[in-house]
């Protein structure tokens, strides 16, 4: 997948995490919309996940108290999967 993160940030917030960040191709840099971002969490392969907006942007706020993994794997059609572990 040609992505890159231009923003990436986990901040705590009154019980809540919030992921946000920008999605754009790696060699044009243009914004890429309709991007499907998940967070897997769990052991059952339970997951959260969101669309990237048209200016590629998305924001997603996770339960604390749920266990997520610190991955985020992105994929659209048209493009190889990546995957940003921290």
């Amino acid at each position: 997948m040609l992505f890159t993160i231009c923003i990436c940030s986990l901040v705590q917030q009154c019980f809540a995490i919030k992921i946000y960040g920008r999605v754009t191709d790696e060699h044009s840099g243009d914004h890429v919309s309709g991007c499907l971002i998940v967070i897997p969490r769990g052991y059952h392969g339970e997951s959260d996940s969101i669309i990237s907006a048209p200016n590629g942007t998305f924001s997603l706020e996770l339960d604390s108290i749920k266990d997520y993994y610190m991955r985020l794997e992105f994929s659209k059609e048209g493009y190889m999967p990546k995957n940003f572990c921290r």
